[in-house]
């Protein structure tokens, strides 16, 4: 069985860029055990769970239940920390989650799932350093983090990782002490294929440890999908710290990534993802010889990972974006040739009739009409989402999307209208607070626009101050980006009336972290 390939860097990166209107941009957080009440997360959990693939295979309780539970019958905890309308959260359900073998992998750990909404998860996000979703996390009884994944892998891989991390019940610092000393098993080489590096805390796996401790499993790999998961994820390291490799062992690197059909699953996302970055990176210029092979290397990867049997929806609909990113890459400031177009708009339209369920809807069709907003097909991409917008559970994200698609469509007033509508449409605790930051940063761009920043700060805050963690993990985010946003407007009366009003919650709403967080929100803006 080959390995495949969490390359969160190059995946999440994409997420960031086609939502950016959505999410803006961890410390340590208080157990929720400790914040002078109880976690109030367990009847919300229940209502998420009958959303859920396979509801029955979770745990019904909270957290701090989990790890008790855990702690009585010797077992890890495996949790999820995700979100209903978050694309790869979705793929994740319809690729893992709803397989049979994953309920027989779950009889082995405590299974959590933490929807970002329900009350504290932004707590609890903060205390495991996860920010972004999906994060799942697999961790002993006492909290020890053993391994990390936030993006998603097929069932076979899957399975294969949680394999791993319980036939060595170590974590991801055993498994690299392991590799660096020569000593490494196939089980440590698993965990360090699967494990999600642009999340791991920074002071602990700094870049220059991440990338030599690639190089060494890239050179202990001893099968091609194994070298090519290492090679991947090892240029994928540089090219995040701009640090070149000599063209001698890039070319091996390369030569591995691209050896066979199993060599190119193992790292396709790598070779959907990143062939823009790689390219810009290797500062080949596009009539070389050598930039020339490699774009044919790379155009036929990308083909085989769309015919692949394997493919999921998302992966079919992706693998046309290598050539989007050479073109552009080669062309830059040019429009794209009507035959590209047509292609992309071909894969969004495949998507469209080829996602059935509802986990590959949320999956796929914002992430298609972002590749018609990059091609500039705002029409399809417009038509795609308002005809998904009649029948989703979540229409505030697809309100977002087309507030995002006008705005590069050059068409500020249709973005802000969107924009509006997704604020009062959304639903849940964290979403709320996402989407009306996203309608405030939208709005502040025009310092004239006062009155009406003024309407959206005050409803940042109303919900915000209803949360006990409001600023909290993807919160605390948020109520950064706001406090960037009204840098502005803190001299005007109307916004030093807010401030005033709403300053005090902080010690009456607010708990631990949270408490001393909006403490210095409010000082920095009332200064």
């Amino acid at each position: 069985m080959g390995i495949g390939k969490s390359l969160l860097g190059s995946r999440m990166k994409k997420i960031f860029a086609r939502v950016l209107f959505l999410f803006v941009a961890g410390a340590y957080a208080q157990s929720c055990s400790l914040m002078g009440g109880k976690d109030k997360s367990v009847g919300a959990s229940q209502e998420i769970h009958a959303s859920q693939p396979q509801p029955e295979v979770w745990f019904k309780g909270n957290v701090d239940e989990a790890f008790k539970i855990a702690k009585k019958d010797k077992k890890m905890v495996f949790l999820y920390w995700g979100a209903v309308w978050c694309p790869p959260c979705n793929e994740l359900k319809q690729q893992i989650f709803s397989k049979p073998r994953f309920a027989e992998l779950m009889t082995n750990f405590v299974p959590v799932y933490l929807d970002g909404d329900t009350e504290a998860a932004q707590i609890w996000g903060e205390k495991f350093q996860a920010s972004g979703y999906p994060t799942v996390l697999i961790l002993d009884e006492n909290q020890k983090e053993l391994f990390r994944l936030s993006t998603v892998l097929s069932i076979e891989e899957f399975d294969g990782a949680v394999q791993s991390v319980l036939a060595s019940s170590g974590s991801l610092e055993r498994a690299a002490s392991a590799v660096m000393e020569s000593r490494a098993k196939h089980k440590d080489l698993l965990v360090l294929a699967y494990s999600s590096w642009d999340q791991l805390p920074e002071a602990q796996w700094p870049a220059s440890r991440r990338i030599n401790l690639m190089e060494q499993a890239f050179e202990s790999a001893e099968t091609s999908p194994e070298k090519s998961i290492f090679g991947s994820q090892w240029i994928t390291q540089l090219v995040n710290e701009k640090t070149k490799l000599s063209e001698k062992l890039l070319q091996r690197v390369f030569a591995a990534i691209f050896t066979d059909n199993e060599s190119i699953w193992a790292s396709r996302e790598f070779i959907k993802y990143q062939a823009g970055a790689v390219a810009e990176w290797t500062g080949w210029k596009p009539g070389d010889q050598k930039y020339v092979f490699l774009r044919s290397e790379w155009l036929k990867a990308a083909a085989q990972l769309e015919s692949h049997p394997s493919a999921s929806v998302s992966s079919k609909l992706w693998s046309v974006n290598p050539e989007i990113e050479f073109y552009k890459y080669e062309h830059p400031n040019e429009a794209l040739p009507k035959n590209l177009i047509s292609k992309v708009e071909i894969a969004a339209r495949h998507a469209d009739e080829e996602a059935k369920s509802e986990y590959d809807r949320h999956s796929v069709i914002s992430d298609a009409a972002y590749l018609l907003r990059q091609v500039g097909s705002f029409d399809k991409g417009r038509e795609l989402l308002k005809a998904e917008l009649l029948k989703t559970n979540t229409p505030w994200y697809y309100e977002g999307a087309l507030s995002g698609l006008e705005n590069q469509a050059g068409r500020p007033e249709e973005a802000k209208k969107w924009s509006s509508a997704a604020r009062k449409s959304v639903q849940g605790r964290a979403s709320k607070v996402q989407w009306i930051t996203s309608d405030l940063l939208l709005n502040a761009k025009d310092t004239k626009n006062g009155v009406y920043v003024a309407e959206i700060a005050r409803a940042f805050y109303e919900q915000t101050m209803k949360l006990r963690d409001g600023f909290s993990g993807r919160n605390w985010m948020r109520a950064k980006k706001v406090q960037e946003a009204l840098e502005p407007f803190k001299g005007e009366v109307l916004f030093k009336k807010i401030f005033t009003d709403f300053a005090p919650s902080c010690e009456k709403t607010q708990i631990g972290e949270s408490k001393k967080n909006c403490a210095e929100h409010f000082a920095a803006l009332k200064s």
